[in-house]
């Protein structure tokens, strides 16, 4: 991605790219974002933006069937395959304190949704539906 390399360089310290990040540093990285964008243009799930959302940052996402799923109105939509579309949505986003601060409280409760308990009972529930079958 020498193109976006240079753009970013272009930008001087206002953007940083850091490549592979461990693990234990995300939350930190997440909880001190002013947003989290994130550009797919494919996903399976969204497991970086709901951590971003449940560590607190407010949320910009491709206008995803599987991220409007996942984040339910937790996030600020844009569409990834259209440069203008990003550009607004980041700009209006960067300008607007009220939309950050209610993208913030949306995505932290619906985050709170997603626990590794709900999820275990729910393939608990499979599986006995499954077995029964």
């Amino acid at each position: 991605y020498l193109d976006v390399r240079a753009a970013a360089a272009s930008l001087g310290s206002r953007v940083r790219l850091l490549g592979r990040v461990a693990d234990d540093l995300l939350p930190a990285l997440y909880s001190g974002a002013y947003w989290y964008l994130h550009p797919a243009l494919a996903e399976g799930f969204g497991f970086p933006v709901l951590e971003a959302m449940g560590c607190g940052a407010p949320v910009m996402c491709s206008d995803l069937p599987v991220l409007r799923d996942t984040t339910q109105n937790g996030a600020v939509y844009f569409d990834p395959t259209q440069e203008e579309s990003m550009a607004s949505t980041l700009l209006q986003a960067l300008n607007d304190q009220p939309l950050r601060q209610a993208v913030i409280e949306r995505g932290l409760r619906r985050a709170r949704y997603f626990t590794w308990d709900r999820a275990a009972e729910r393939m608990l529930k499979i599986y006995t539906q499954a077995r029964e079958a």
